[in-house]
């Protein structure tokens, strides 16, 4: 039987005739051959709105579009001027990447037609929180999506990028910590904006110092202050002696108990509803008393806090009080007017002590007031790491430096600890490997804590791994490993014994470069 030349496999109409030996040539036989030929991959085009999609393709064909699942969303048959518009079924509008092919009558399929689908999507409200220090926002969003954080009147504090894990950390230009009102947006990359995620900052903002009067009688202190917040007075030795809430219109009165009628030198504080703490004013109260008061004696606190020591009148009694007014120890002065008072325990962490003299007529100087030795290192602080491996917070001794240390002791950033105990370090780079990290802080006498180790999390991919003639490379890792030389389909690096050698030994995914 007679072959075409050449093959006719799309259906192509053939007819067939046979001549005999004279010549004389019969009538033709009409066939058609076998369609095993795919068409050609059709034209498309997505609609603005994502709900149809067009193009051209073979006459009859039967064209149907496809999402990444696979799964058939629109399809259509070819008309007779090669064009075609298929409805899509849910509407692409989500940048969504989509495949196209048609399907002869014969059933042959052509090639799929790649095709991207409009973004005219909004990406949805980011999660975001703001941290305790005010200055880190953090959260989750559409990875590619570009965060940014503005103020209640529009302007941007800072941008980030959410990472492909859908993480992201923004540090805010200027720390919020004043109950200011902030919103949080992401645009996608085809600049859809997203619904804004509201915050409202803590605060974190101590109020003014209070304006303070004594009373002429010595029973009442009065004056002026934040509304709502506490006003607390501590009478020369740091006791409470009376507290209030200032009023609405900013006014307060504390009754004082007992009454300050001999001159004292009163501390005068408010703290908000916040918990933040003004500055200290003194307010002086009234000399009703008769009597003739001894001076301060002077004070110091040894180097080793294990006492405090100073001058007084000869044969003083000699008090010794903590900050709250607890007496902590007594002695009496000598004849020469020196004094000497044991600490027990000593007092080694910056703490003030407070030291008054008595004379023999029962008179009760004001005191002195001296600092022992800070020689003690705060404890360890707390510390996370956020998910972008870009941002360290925690908590830590107000005013203490944090500073964090890659494994090698460079710092990758510092931050102070605020008011609250609450800080927020930026790294510098950010720390995305797998990095050991370590996290201290030093108070302002020097003392550094004991360190904090956190492990970064690890978004890196490894690096290629090569194979060189040599048998002493294998990718970038440790210059020992490469391809074993008695059998070259097996890398080997060392770290454990295998076959007497001390490598451990795997099957190459393909042979070492250069092997032979």
């Amino acid at each position: 039987m007679p072959s075409p030349s050449p093959p006719q496999l799309d259906g192509e109409a053939l007819s067939v005739v046979q001549a005999d030996r004279a010549g004389n040539v019969s009538a033709p036989v009409g066939l058609l051959a076998p369609d095993t030929t795919a068409p050609d991959a059709p034209t498309a085009t997505i609609s603005g709105d994502g709900s149809i999609a067009t193009g051209t393709g073979a006459p009859g064909a039967t064209v149907s579009v496809t999402n990444a699942a696979g799964i058939v969303i629109g399809t259509a048959i070819v008309a007779e001027d090669r064009s075609y518009t298929a409805a899509l079924s849910p509407a692409q509008a989500n940048g969504e990447r989509l495949g196209v092919t048609q399907a002869d009558a014969a059933g042959n399929v052509s090639v799929s037609t790649g095709v991207t689908a409009p973004d005219i999507t909004a990406p949805a409200a980011p999660v975001a929180m703001l941290d305790a220090s005010g200055s880190v926002v953090m959260g989750t969003g559409e990875p590619g999506a570009t965060l940014t954080v503005r103020d209640a009147f529009g302007t941007p504090l800072g941008t980030a990028i959410v990472t492909a894990q859908g993480d992201y950390s923004v540090t805010l230009a200027t720390p919020q910590i004043d109950r200011q009102t902030l919103s949080v947006s992401q645009a996608d990359a085809a600049g859809n904006p997203s619904p804004a995620t509201t915050l409202t900052a803590a605060d974190l903002t101590a109020p003014a110092a209070p304006l303070a009067t004594v009373a002429p009688d010595g029973l009442t202190l009065t004056g002026t202050g934040e509304a709502g917040a506490t006003v607390t007075v501590r009478d020369p030795l740091g006791r409470v002696v009376g507290q209030a809430v200032v009023q609405g219109d900013g006014t307060y009165t504390v009754p004082l108990d007992p009454a300050q009628t001999n001159g004292e030198v009163l501390g005068v504080d408010q703290r908000d509803v916040a918990g933040n703490g003004s500055p200290i004013v003194t307010a002086i109260a009234p000399d009703l008393v008769a009597d003739t008061t001894p001076d301060a004696p002077s004070a110091a606190v040894d180097p080793d806090g294990a006492a405090v020591a100073g001058t007084a009148n000869a044969s003083a009694a000699i008090i010794v009080y903590d900050a709250v007014g607890t007496i902590i120890g007594t002695g009496v002065a000598g004849p020469d007017g020196s004094y000497r008072v044991a600490l027990v325990p000593a007092r080694i962490d910056g703490e003030t002590v407070r030291v008054t003299q008595t004379d023999a007529d029962g008179d009760v100087s004001p005191p002195a007031t001296a600092v022992a030795p800070d020689l003690t290192a705060p404890a360890v602080p707390t510390a996370t790491l956020d998910v972008t491996g870009s941002v360290i917070t925690g908590t830590g001794e107000p005013g203490a430096t944090i500073t964090i240390r890659a494994a090698d002791t460079t710092s990758l950033g510092t931050a102070i600890v605020g008011a609250n105990g609450a800080y927020a370090v930026t790294l510098t780079p950010a720390q995305t490997d797998g990095q050991t990290l370590a996290a201290t802080q030093a108070d302002a006498a020097g003392n550094v804590s004991t360190p904090i180790v956190l492990v970064a999390p690890d978004y890196t991919a490894p690096p290629a791994r090569r194979h060189d003639r040599t048998g002493r490379q294998h990718g970038d890792g440790d210059r020992r490993a490469g391809c074993d030389r008695d059998d070259p389909s097996r890398c080997r690096h060392p770290g454990h014994r295998a076959g007497g050698r001390g490598w451990q030994l795997h099957r190459a995914a393909e042979p070492c470069a250069g092997q032979w």
